[in-house]
């Protein structure tokens, strides 16, 4: 995806029609308007070539092609000729690879004032009038500058996302690339774990906008799938809900309107992704030779002795549990917790905000999706997605029990 970014046009006609045309030659996919297009503002002087009419009427034939964020200086009269939406304050765009871009204009949201976003994510932003395109604390900031008032001695400026994942700024007059920087080298970012496990948190509030891309969500399968489990036994089964048809079926079945966990519906409703972490019911001789069967297919086993061998000493451990103990649903109950640890940080890795939930109907969603008879029920929810800036627990402190209090080294 190419994007070509320009901002604080402030009425200019001619400088308008230059930047149009240098959007046209670079065939981007779409033009980011960072803010104040039609008004000068009070701070500034009145452009030569001012004419907001002309403008609009401009830009107006590129309507399907621009995403707009509000700057200081626009207005609902604004809006009211503008056939494109321009009064949000931020909007996000997500990357196929992840990467998430934080569109503002600045007077809100700045370089002192940043979004909750991950290492490796872009703040792209105006209002300064002052180019920049670089990295700092594992965001990308850039800023094309100004088309018609720049500032700091620099010339009328745009900036580009290339497709290879540069972000350059360049002379509106003179063509020339004034600063860029590359981001390809974190666009897919992974934390070191000590970052991933401070960072993340339980999302109270989520942007219904954003949503996972698909390449993204298929990794966090692939983890819930090698997570690992006692005596590799993997005693469970994952129900995904990736569109809002299929969220809504789950939401109404595990937290019902006027239900005891209807406090739950809003989080599961604007998430992206929900997964349901069942566990098995029943675990018998005929399951574990199945397992047997599949670490053969995967080629674990030089021999039919060898797998016999390990098939014996995972029949040994089961039946502990089911004839011994008789804990084995609370066991196997433990094991899809390891694999819920395993999805909240592999997650939290890959800059997806979660929320796990124990509060819903176990009976209702069990019924609605027939559980009981495929030896399955239903234990806790994951809700997928990104968080919403103003999701109040994202800003809270993390509060722990010390390291003192919780290890005794011996």
């Amino acid at each position: 995806m190419k994007l070509f970014f320009t901002s604080d046009l402030h009425g200019s006609l001619g400088q308008t029609q230059k930047v149009i045309k240098k959007y046209e030659e670079s065939h981007a996919d779409m033009l980011v308007l960072l803010g104040d297009i039609l008004n000068h503002g009070p701070r500034n002087g009145v452009p030569d070539d001012y004419d907001p009419a002309a403008i609009t009427t401009l830009l107006n034939g590129y309507k399907d092609k621009i995403i707009c964020v509000r700057g200081n200086c626009d207005s609902e009269v604004d809006q009211m000729l503008l056939e494109f939406p321009i009064l949000s304050d931020y909007h996000m765009i997500m990357r196929e690879n992840g990467q998430k871009i934080f569109l503002t204009h600045g007077h809100i949201f700045n370089e002192e004032k940043l979004p909750e976003l991950s290492r490796g994510d872009i703040f792209a932003y105006g209002h300064t009038h002052l180019p920049v395109a670089d990295e700092k604390e594992g965001i990308y900031r850039f800023n094309p500058g100004s088309i018609t008032f720049p500032k700091g001695g620099n010339e009328p400026s745009y900036g580009l996302l290339e497709e290879d994942g540069r972000l350059v700024v360049y002379g509106l007059d003179s063509g020339n690339k004034l600063i860029s920087v590359s981001t390809s080298k974190e666009i897919q970012p992974q934390l070191p774990i000590l970052d991933v496990m401070q960072q993340r948190y339980t999302t109270k509030r989520y942007d219904p906008s954003q949503k996972i891309p698909a390449t993204v969500f298929a990794q966090l399968k692939s983890c819930l799938r090698y997570a690992p489990s006692s005596v590799n036994n993997q005693p469970w089964h994952f129900i995904c809900a990736t569109t809002d048809e299929a969220k809504l079926k789950l939401v109404d079945s595990a937290t019902a309107v006027g239900g005891l966990y209807e406090f739950n519906r809003n989080k599961l409703i604007n998430c992206s992704h929900v997964i349901a972490l069942c566990s098995k019911t029943n675990i018998d001789d005929a399951y574990l030779n199945q397992v047997a069967d599949q670490e053969q297919a995967d080629g674990r086993y030089e021999n039919e002795e060898a797998k016999q061998a390990v098939n014996k000493g995972r029949t040994y451990f089961t039946h502990l549990h089911t004839d011994t103990y008789k804990d084995a649903q609370s066991w196997m109950e433990k094991q899809l917790y390891i694999a819920l640890g395993t999805l909240l940080i592999s997650a939290a890795s890959l800059g997806v905000d979660a929320t796990p939930i124990e509060g819903f109907d176990v009976e209702s969603f069990n019924t609605n999706f027939n559980l009981s008879e495929q030896g399955l029920s239903a234990v806790v929810l994951v809700a997928l997605g990104y968080r919403d800036p103003e999701d109040f627990n994202a800003a809270l402190p993390k509060s722990r029990f010390s390291e003192e209090s919780l290890f005794t080294e011996i």
